[in-house]
């Protein structure tokens, strides 16, 4: 009896220590992100994230999947695909609208007036001269996917209607040869390529055109996760969350050592793309929810989204990220 009594105090004792030793084993071990983003330097929070070795301390492992359309990398994040992703806030206003998955945002990234984020540029020896937008009229026009959903916001502020332009979609890494190949007549380009474009001395026919036709500053970048993720996966929201706060707050602070970081990452001429201009980044509790107002109505008048909606419902409060 003796021997079954300390048996089984042996038993309960060892039950004890793995419950208390298994979460603190688990909570310590390095836990995979996949994060959804493109080349543009809207990913740049991300890659200081990375270069800093802020992943490393907090025992996190970045897996970065990398999408010219946005609406697909949306997709992905909705079918549990992703953890984050670092979507265009038109391409994820749209989302919101098509989808019944319950999106937010953690962080978010302007594009001011006084920092072109982009351009509309044309080859300098074209026989055709653009000297403002409405010359775009029975163009070819090349852009983006990461503006598709502002395009009709765009044509609507310079009074041209779809069928009056000859539209191309494609990536923005392909825009400035397709310039050079003669595909386009003119195209809108996201940073880096603004820079690359310029320092290759194609002509600018307007920058930059987000802020000045649609909303100043304009809403760029959100970084979103879905919401479900905070009660599936609590530890990895948090991480997701404490990381952009803090990765936020020094690429603000650190604007050339940023640059520094996006041009490594991407192995980029340091000679073309030294000079590329950074978005203005924002905390979840910085972000500017007026201009996301603004924008979406923008959206709904030129017949992209069908309605507005409460933009709040896109935020949660702090308080419910837990570690």
């Amino acid at each position: 009896m003796v021997k079954l009594l300390n048996a089984i105090i042996v038993i309960l004792a060892l039950v004890l220590i793995a419950i208390i030793i298994i979460p603190q084993w688990k909570e310590n071990q390095p836990v995979p992100v996949r994060i959804g983003c493109d080349s543009t330097v809207g990913s740049t929070i991300f890659i200081v994230t990375q270069e800093k070795g802020f992943f490393k301390n907090e025992k996190v492992i970045p897996e970065f999947n990398y999408y010219s359309d946005p609406q697909a990398m949306l997709d992905a994040l909705v079918q549990g695909k992703l953890e984050c992703a670092i979507t265009p806030w038109a391409s994820f206003l749209k989302k919101v609208e098509t989808t019944s998955d319950s999106l937010i945002v953690l962080a978010s990234g302007e594009f001011r007036t006084s920092i072109p984020i982009d351009a509309i540029v044309t080859m300098a020896n074209t026989k055709t001269k653009m000297k403002d937008l409405k010359d775009l009229k029975n163009k070819r026009f090349g852009y983006p996917l990461q503006i598709k959903e502002v395009i009709p916001v765009i044509l609507k502020s310079i009074g041209l209607k779809e069928t009056d332009i000859k539209l191309f979609e494609m990536s923005n890494g392909d825009l400035v040869q397709a310039l050079r190949d003669n595909k386009i007549d003119a195209a809108l380009v996201l940073e880096p390529e603004r820079t690359a474009a310029i320092n290759q001395g194609m002509a600018l026919v307007m920058e930059p055109v987000l802020p000045k036709l649609i909303i100043a500053p304009y809403p760029g970048v959100a970084y979103v996760i879905k919401k479900d993720l905070i009660k599936s996966n609590p530890r990895i929201s948090y991480k997701i969350k404490m990381l952009l706060d803090a990765t936020v707050a020094f690429a603000d602070a650190n604007t050339e050592e940023s640059r520094a970081m996006f041009i490594n990452f991407f192995k980029l001429d340091k000679d073309m793309y030294g000079n590329i201009f950074m978005p203005q980044f924002q905390k979840m509790i910085e972000v500017n929810k007026s201009n996301a107002i603004t924008m979406m109505s923008k959206m709904t008048d030129a017949g992209v989204l069908s309605q507005t909606f409460d933009i709040q419902k896109l935020f949660v409060e702090p308080s419910q990220f837990k570690k």
